[in-house]
């Protein structure tokens, strides 16, 4: 029987922290799901520890260190769900995440996208286990993710939702090298694919602090910017380039300011002279948001199927 979502996990050597994010999935109030643990290169010791912990309440495969983008595919490749939920082992969802995507689906007609509210100010100590439900639901909902007219704040693919299916056509015959920042990529590859939804509120998603974090990596982080650009620059589909120019625009201009903080000027001049189209397209998209009446809220009922519109 297909299940509503597949939570894929991906994960390597990074034990406490894949068991806490495997815990905060079976701990859902919603409960059509099954969790794909994908690991890409752990001990032998910490994968037979998954195993012992957890048994059937997940599937773990093996991605053979192929990395994050070429994990998070072969755990969408096994899924069953009709859509896949994204979950770094970093990161937690809240008891009520996919309750909240759940009536997202049901309320606006399956949009084929979604992307999670991120919060980064939760208080490690606290057990989220005992954090009650939000009553309301609030988002917008847009044409595709390239028409948004609002700023979402620092990807993660932790925030991503999609059709299995929408997913599944996206990677069909494609052979490209794998990205550094797969979730960039994704909601780049994914941004005409529509509708949208995009959740203001409640946070989905907990995105954690911690000594091994990859944006601590000016360096890697700064080659994933560039990577994206020489994507988008050449290969990527010339279809709405401007949009994907004004999105790429302030993740350039984040990146340059820290390679510049960092010290790392030979990585600050690459950013500023290969990424300065992606940066001036940002500019203009932001001048003529401002001209537009922005899109409505909606705000959805946690427990009911009817919605309004805060106008």
């Amino acid at each position: 029987m297909k299940r509503t979502f597949s939570v894929i996990i991906a994960t390597c050597n990074r034990q406490e922290l894949v068991f806490q994010a495997i815990d905060s999935v079976l701990e859902q109030t919603f409960k059509d799901y099954e969790i794909i643990v994908v690991d890409d290169g752990s001990s032998a010791e910490i994968k037979d520890k998954i195993k012992t912990n957890y048994g059937k309440a997940i599937r773990l495969v093996e991605s053979n260190m192929q990395g994050s983008a070429r994990a998070y595919q072969h755990g969408v490749s096994v899924a069953t769900g009709r859509y896949v939920a994204f979950l770094d082992d970093d990161d937690l969802y809240l008891p009520w995440t996919l309750a909240t995507y759940h009536r997202i689906i049901q309320d606006l007609s399956s949009p084929p996208v979604v992307l999670g509210s991120l919060s980064y100010k939760w208080d490690d100590n606290r057990d989220i286990s005992t954090s009650h439900s939000p009553g309301e639901i609030h988002v917008r909902k847009f044409k595709d993710f390239l028409a948004k007219d609002v700023t979402t704040g620092t990807m993660s693919q932790s925030r991503i939702v999609m059709q299995k299916a929408v997913f599944d056509d996206l990677h069909r015959e494609k052979q490209e090298e794998p990205f550094i920042l797969n979730d960039y990529h994704l909601v780049l590859l994914a941004g005409v694919c529509g509708p949208c939804v995009i959740v203001k509120s409640p946070t989905t998603a907990l995105y954690r602090q911690h000594p091994t974090q990859a944006t601590k990596n000016v360096e890697k982080m700064s080659r994933g910017i560039l990577q994206l650009v020489e994507y988008l620059r050449g290969s990527a589909s010339r279809s709405r380039r401007l949009d994907r120019y004004a999105y790429l625009g302030g993740p350039v201009k984040e990146w340059f300011r820290k390679a510049v903080d960092a010290q790392h000027p030979e990585l600050a001049i690459k950013l500023l002279v290969n990424g300065w189209p992606m940066m001036a397209a940002a500019t203009a998209r932001k001048l003529l948001v401002q001209f537009r009446r922005p899109t409505n809220l909606q705000i959805l009922s946690m427990e009911k199927r009817h919605s309004k519109v805060d106008l």
